[in-house]
């Protein structure tokens, strides 16, 4: 299958690139870094170095290609992680104009389907004014373009609603545990916000499901583990699976001044259900838990303390 990845270099672009082409599947690898064309290259890709905000470049770079489907999992987070508002601003970007770009690109190349990444804090409710709202309307945006094109006919589309990732190669997992090891890692005593988390590795194989199914009833799925956790349960539990010291308590004063978008996720509610996703695809998560992710994540990489 001829399939065009943009975001081919992010932390889920990585590992579903190097899944595609162990399937088999012929991948042009979109990038907007051309330090990471040789990388893509070397892991089997046609790499393609391309703005998408530039619509007319990218057209021409997805007719090139001639995809039978498009993925889009274009994001633009510092690799520590969004700490204040600012950093989310250019991925709603991308989830706003880019998504539309890209869409239209798909479209006019003729793609049969368009799967695309979006996240647990689509469903998140806020306050009015709250500043996290600009994030939430960006990712309503890009799952409401994808609805729209594909009841308007021009292609068969569907949104995948990721949990937060977690497991090798995602940075913020890689931060974590040197955190825990450190001492360094602090969350306030109350943290009643639960979310749903997905591995890596499982997020990779829902996208491929996503993309080579035959027919898909919905448009919409959420791609999450079977076990929603407050942060201070998830970090815990990475802690006691890793033999690593648990978080300690930081004021939720100063906590909320230092880090304001993983407090709003701390005290949100981000809870997916995937229930629809195991039918559908016939996807079951090889990790249903993160006890069962960090425990797999211990003995292949010998991390524990």
């Amino acid at each position: 299958m001829r399939i065009f990845l943009a975001g081919a270099g992010g932390t889920l672009g990585i590992p579903l690139l190097r899944q595609l082409i162990t399937d088999g599947h012929e991948v042009t690898a979109m990038t907007r870094s051309s330090a990471k064309r040789g990388v893509l290259e070397t892991m089997g890709a046609r790499p393609v170095v391309v703005d998408v905000f530039d619509a007319t470049a990218l057209r021409d770079a997805v007719a090139k290609a001639k995809p039978e489907v498009v993925v889009n999992l274009l994001t633009a987070l510092p690799a520590a992680g969004p700490l204040r508002y600012s950093h989310l601003e250019p991925t709603n970007r991308l989830r706003t104009e880019g998504a539309r770009n890209l869409l239209e690109a798909a479209a006019a190349g003729e793609a049969r389907r368009m799967v695309a990444e979006s996240f647990a804090s689509a469903v998140v409710e806020l306050s009015p004014g709250h500043p996290m709202q600009p994030t939430i309307d960006a990712l309503h945006s890009l799952e409401a373009q994808h609805a729209e094109a594909s009841r308007a006919g021009r292609m068969e589309t569907v949104v995948l609603r990721y949990g937060l990732f977690y497991g090798p190669g995602v940075p913020s997992t890689r931060d974590l545990i040197h955190n825990l090891r450190m001492g360094r890692m602090a969350l306030p005593k109350n943290t009643p916000g639960r979310a749903s988390w997905v591995h890596v590795h499982d997020a990779v194989s829902a996208t491929v499901a996503a993309i080579s199914r035959r027919e898909l009833p919905k448009s919409l799925y959420d791609i999450a583990d079977d076990e929603p956790l407050t942060m201070r349960e998830a970090m815990g539990t990475a802690a006691g699976v890793l033999g690593l010291r648990p978080p300690r308590t930081l004021p939720e004063w100063l906590f909320r001044l230092l880090a304001p978008v993983p407090a709003a996720f701390t005290w949100c509610s981000m809870v997916l259900d995937n229930r629809d996703a195991k039918r559908d695809l016939e996807w079951l998560p090889l990790y249903p838990n993160q006890a069962a992710g960090y425990g797999a994540f211990a003995r292949d990489w010998g991390i524990a303390a």
